[in-house]
């Protein structure tokens, strides 16, 4: 087998897809090769430039004899042509055919994460005005639960306690194979392993998901990426749903899971976001029972439907912006860890001194006696 490195940018999804093409990489390759995987992302400018720098350092610090392989989404976005020095190009499309086609075995499993992923679908069926990889990766193809279900079991019986299943669109799971994501969970036996939701969309939720939250197999934890606490951004960015139905479905969150950590994403300075569109955002966001935020500036993209509107919000207006969000993120994450101080929590061990708790809360462990993938019992002390 190959030596293969992998260095993905972006999302869970992508992070899920480069673990696997790692592995098939791996069996592909003679041994005596050494491989650089550089999996980008082209979802923001931000992402753009991560994954163009990544691909710069490898070319300054391989040997001749390596390859540099490039795969992602930025494969099928403008900016390829930027990309100068690589041996293979496997496109977005190719990639996914590849990881649709592979078998999980023990012995391809890779296992580097107390946590693995578990990609179960691709694509979406939304059509945000703003989001590229919705264009690059396509309609919603879900995996069938027999492939999912045997990964696990395969994660499971290689002493993994937590699996995280992940998709582009992960709510709409099942709905290209006349099935629901809320079936799926009740249809994998308990393997002894704890399951985690990735980010999830506000119109996803149902009654039928908290119901199944009840139980320690469901993590406490959803990710829930609202991106605007305004009625007339979330028309523009063609989102499905309205403030009125954000907090609705907190409400119901809360009354299933009181304990739960909620976490979201918020897009600042999208083009009709006023001061007071985003001064009703900030309003939203201290009024709901949120955890923590992931901001992001607004970033045009060629391709997008909102990519025609311009970019007429300047970037120190979208500074100043994420600023104030960021003092909403540390006072909502201070208040929500407060509320566990004392309290027993379980924990999977990521590293000999770091944990995560079923909620999501990121623990400094004391004392030497941890292996990495335990799960254990902790008492949060400060």
């Amino acid at each position: 087998m190959a030596d293969v490195k992998v260095y993905t940018i972006g999302c869970r999804l992508n992070q899920a897809e480069g673990e696997i093409l790692g592995a098939i990489l791996g069996e592909q390759f003679a041994s005596s090769e050494k491989i650089f995987v550089i999996n980008t992302c082209a979802v923001t400018k931000t992402a753009v430039r991560k994954s163009l720098k990544i691909v710069r350092r490898i070319n300054r610090v391989k040997s001749p004899e390596d390859k540099i392989v490039i795969t992602g989404c930025l494969t099928e976005a403008s900016e390829m042509e930027r990309i100068k020095n690589f041996d293979l190009i496997i496109t977005q499309k190719e990639k996914a055919k590849l990881i649709t086609d592979f078998q999980l075995t023990p012995k391809n499993f890779i296992g580097k994460r107390a946590r693995p992923l578990v990609k179960v679908a691709d694509g979406c069926v939304n059509s945000c005005t703003f989001c590229l990889a919705r264009v690059i990766r396509g309609p919603l193809v879900s995996f069938s639960p027999e492939k999912i279900i045997k990964e696990i079991e395969i994660i499971s019986k290689a002493g993994c306690k937590e699996v995280v299943l992940t998709a582009l669109n992960l709510g709409a799971y099942g709905l290209d194979l006349g099935i629901s994501l809320t079936k799926l969970l009740r249809t994998i036996p308990d393997f002894d392993i704890r399951l985690r939701l990735s980010s999830i969309e506000p119109d996803m939720i149902t009654r039928e998901l908290l119901e199944l939250f009840t139980t320690k197999r469901l993590c406490r934890h959803l990710h829930i990426p609202i991106q605007s606490g305004d009625d007339d951004v979330l028309q523009a960015m063609g989102r499905k749903y309205r403030t009125s139905d954000i907090k609705r479905i907190f409400d119901m969150i809360i009354k299933y899971l009181p304990d739960a950590n909620i976490g979201t994403d918020i897009i600042v300075g999208f083009p009709n976001e006023t001061e007071e569109a985003f001064l009703r955002t900030v309003k939203l966001l201290n009024e709901l029972p949120i955890s923590y935020l992931h901001i992001f500036p607004y970033s045009p993209r060629k391709g997008t439907f909102a990519y025609q509107l311009y970019d007429p919000i300047s970037l120190q207006v979208k500074r100043e912006r994420i600023t104030i969000l960021k003092e909403v993120s540390i006072k909502k994450r201070i208040e929500y860890r407060k509320r566990f101080l004392g309290k027993k929590l379980e924990a999977i061990v990521e590293s000999k001194k770091l944990a995560l708790s079923d909620n999501y809360l990121k623990i400094t462990l004391t004392g030497n006696d941890y292996r990495v993938g335990d799960l254990i019992e902790v008492v949060l002390t400060n």
